[in-house]
């Protein structure tokens, strides 16, 4: 959840996304939350995220990354360039 004051304050936003199945796997594995196991809704709420984060990066002028979910040299080294490392 962003703040005005937070969207004011940054001038880029990461959005680290993890594939349907993944997801699906965590919450198949914790049964303290009810939550749909339905992989076509776990979809559309994914996409419904990044839209939400393009909608607003593009309304506060921020630069939006998106990285791949995972913790490889690929993600790390996307996160590296991100960071101006």
């Amino acid at each position: 959840m962003f703040t005005e004051h937070d969207c004011r304050f940054f001038r880029e936003l990461v959005l680290l996304e993890a594939p349907a199945e993944a997801v699906l796997s965590r919450r198949e594995s914790d049964p303290t939350k009810r939550r749909s196991l339905d992989i076509s809704v776990i979809r559309d709420e994914l996409a419904g995220e990044r839209r939400t984060c393009e909608a607003l990066a593009a309304a506060w002028g921020m630069t939006l990354h998106l990285l791949p979910a995972g913790t490889g040299p690929r993600v790390r080294d996307r996160l590296l360039e991100v960071l101006g490392a």
